[in-house]
C-alpha cells in the first residue's frame, strides 16, 4: 500500500511538471522526494517512462492535444 501511494505521488509529479523524459525525471525527482522513493522508481521504471513519453507526445512542440 505504501509503495502504491508513493507511485501515485511520482505519477502526479510527472504529470504536473509535464516531464517528458526519464533523465529529467530522475534529476527533478531526486531533489523532490526522499531516497526511499528510488526503489519505487526502479521497480516501476517502465511505467514511469511511458508516462513521460505520453507527456512528450501530448506537449511536444507546444501543441496540446486533448
Amino acid at each position: 500500500e505504501e509503495k502504491q501511494a508513493m507511485l501515485q505521488e511520482l505519477i502526479a509529479f510527472i504529470l504536473d511538471k509535464r516531464i517528458m523524459n526519464m533523465a529529467d525525471f530522475m534529476l527533478m525527482s531526486s531533489g523532490a522526494f526522499a531516497p526511499e522513493y528510488f526503489s519505487v522508481i526502479v521497480g516501476y521504471n517502465a511505467m514511469l517512462e511511458r508516462i513521460c513519453k505520453g507527456n512528450y507526445l501530448k506537449y511536444a512542440k507546444g501543441k496540446k492535444v486533448e
